[in-house]
């Protein structure tokens, strides 16, 4: 994350990003007030309560389940171009299929990397409402879709402890089964 000089605002900013700022001046904001005993009433009150709620949200949030070390490996794959995967004959080259996907990209803009950053979509309905004319592109087929989702979900904390959960119908109650 750059550091911004006092006035400049990027175009665009990642809730993960907002959290972290949130996280560090609420966590300066807290130690000065451990430094001094006197209780923190006054003008500054509503603003400590503002960020504290937003902070609370961002963290139940998908934003809350994503590592901000990790997000600049994620923007730059969702924002490389895809490849070209045309042969000398003007056909789709087949061994261009077998290319590792880790190496492609998904050509998606700005703004659609940050909305996909800040949903952490997890289903294919989602991730066509992020993604404009998703039908249309011809890069981005179903398949390249399921790769798409199971790249994000790669990025979430959360990810390798939702897959390692696993149910059967003994885990719910008789009642529920025949319903």
């Amino acid at each position: 994350m750059e550091k911004l000089k006092n006035g400049d605002a990027p175009s665009l900013v990642s809730n993960v990003e907002v959290m972290q700022l949130l996280r560090d001046r609420i966590g300066a904001r807290n130690a000065k007030k451990d430094e001094s005993t006197e209780n923190r009433r006054g003008p500054f009150q509503n603003r400590d309560w503002i960020e504290q709620t937003v902070l609370t949200h961002l963290e139940a949030s998908p934003a809350g389940e994503t590592s901000i070390d990790e997000i600049p490996k994620l923007v730059t794959q969702l924002r490389r171009n895809p490849p070209d995967k045309k042969n000398e004959n003007g056909g789709t080259d087949m061994t261009s299929q077998a290319l590792d996907r880790s190496l492609e990209g998904y050509g998606l803009t700005k703004g659609e990397a940050l909305q996909i950053i800040n949903h952490m979509p997890t289903t294919l309905v989602e991730l066509h409402l992020i993604i404009e004319n998703i039908e249309d592109r011809p890069h981005l087929d179903d398949n390249v879709q399921a790769e798409l989702l199971e790249l994000i979900a790669k990025f979430r904390k959360d990810a390798m402890a939702e897959n390692d959960m696993d149910f059967s119908m003994d885990d719910f109650p008789d009642d529920e089964k025949h319903k």
